[in-house]
């Protein structure tokens, strides 16, 4: 993302994850000033990866991804990689 610097570098970002798999940080003053101006950058639009239903990328290859498939029917239109497949998200 552009004009967005990388995060604290002198400053440590404590993290771990709980006994039922959440996380939890516990963040310094410029990680907190880092983080949120990411989550307000994020509230803006975005453009997704776009793809036709003959172009699909590799599901395998992109667990976790989402992506935009311009001639996908009604309700196919956006797509998630389960790691196996593209699932229909809506």
């Amino acid at each position: 993302m552009a004009n967005i610097s990388p995060p604290p570098a002198r400053e440590r970002l404590l993290a771990s994850e709980d006994a039922d798999g959440r996380y939890w940080a516990i963040m310094p003053q410029p990680w907190v000033k880092w983080f949120f101006t990411i989550t307000d950058r994020l509230q803006h639009s975005f453009m997704l990866p776009t793809y036709t239903v003959a172009t699909l990328p590799v599901a395998e290859d992109n667990k976790g991804g989402i992506i935009y498939v311009s001639d996908g029917g009604a309700g196919a239109q956006f797509r998630g990689s389960n790691g196996t497949a593209w699932v229909n998200l809506g």
